[in-house]
């Protein structure tokens, strides 16, 4: 459960929302990328879903 707090944290950071809005169930998460530190986690789960990160401005 930690692991889900912490990639919930980084997930708001960098796309805006959490995961729960994104659609993820900590459940479904912790299988994807529980084997990932936090971090990675977000941005791989961003990454797969073709996420604009909110901490990169207009391009």
């Amino acid at each position: 459960m930690k692991h889900c707090t912490e990639a919930n944290a980084e997930f708001q950071r960098l796309y805006a929302l959490s995961l729960e809005n994104a659609g993820f169930t900590h459940a479904e998460f912790a299988q994807r990328y529980g084997d990932l530190p936090a971090k990675q986690a977000a941005f791989e789960a961003g990454a797969d879903y073709d996420l604009d990160r909110v901490d990169l401005g207009w391009r």
